[in-house]
């Protein structure tokens, strides 16, 4: 048997106590805004989403799958009738 290299033994060091720190920074900030990431209004959402392009929907659908396009779809049109609602 061969024994184990020692840069393989402080990258599985190094990635338990990443997991560890992880695990509790997301039970820290549990229910706060995504790291880095500002709300964005539902007007901005909204007029993004009409500037999507057809190439940057193949983009999207090749990247996330088509699933996951369609729902963003479905919750766009949503967003968009619940505006139109209360407009």
């Amino acid at each position: 048997m061969t024994e184990i290299n020692r840069m393989d033994r402080i990258t599985d060091k190094l990635k338990e106590r990443i997991t560890r720190i992880s695990v509790r920074a997301q039970g820290q900030f549990k229910g706060t805004n995504p790291y880095r990431m500002e709300k964005v209004s539902p007007e901005e959402r909204i007029r993004n989403y009409m500037n999507i392009t057809p190439d940057i929907r193949q983009q999207l659908s090749a990247q996330f799958g088509e699933d996951s396009v369609t729902k963003m779809d479905a919750e766009m049109h949503e967003l968009i009738n619940r505006r139109q609602g209360n407009a």
